[in-house]
């Protein structure tokens, strides 16, 4: 019961903007995979900072953007089409969420060594891989590029 109070205060919850734009089931989704990514952190020894928010985004080059606010909390951006081809491409959507979760845990807000440390740490803790590949990033310009999904916001 702690533990899922801890994740709540972390995972941040769902704003009145974020229940309107019909989104709703994707960005469930992403907060669900955070719980597990999360706990795969912790359990690495990286512990996130608090996350304000979750929100969905397109752009076809990135999967992910963390955002550290004013107040020290963090806002956490997963792509769009990612979301939506998440249960083909698991691994990649975990992965994802993980990398820019990891951001906000001290010293990981860029990709220095503490940052790639932890990410080896993670994986070989059985999580997912937060250092995504050149190739990876390939599939998702790819896919919105089939989708048509690239340049709209």
């Amino acid at each position: 019961m702690q533990r899922e109070k801890e994740e709540e205060k972390t995972v941040g919850k769902t704003s009145e903007t974020e229940q309107n734009t019909g989104d709703a089931v994707l960005l469930a989704a992403v907060r669900k995979k955070a719980a597990y990514c999360i706990r795969k952190l912790k359990k690495a020894g990286a512990f996130p900072g608090k996350i304000k928010s979750y929100g969905l985004y397109m752009r076809p080059s990135a999967y992910g953007q963390c955002t550290l606010n004013p107040d020290g909390t963090y806002t956490v951006l997963i792509s769009r089409p990612l979301v939506l081809t998440a249960d083909r491409h698991p691994e990649m959507f975990a992965s994802a969420v993980a990398h820019e979760i990891l951001h906000t845990c001290p010293g990981c807000f860029n990709h220095g060594p503490l940052f790639r440390a932890f990410s080896e740490k993670i994986k070989k803790n059985g999580g997912p891989d937060c250092l995504l590949s050149e190739e990876d990033s390939s599939y998702l310009w790819k896919y919105t590029q089939k989708q048509t999904y690239a340049g709209v916001c």
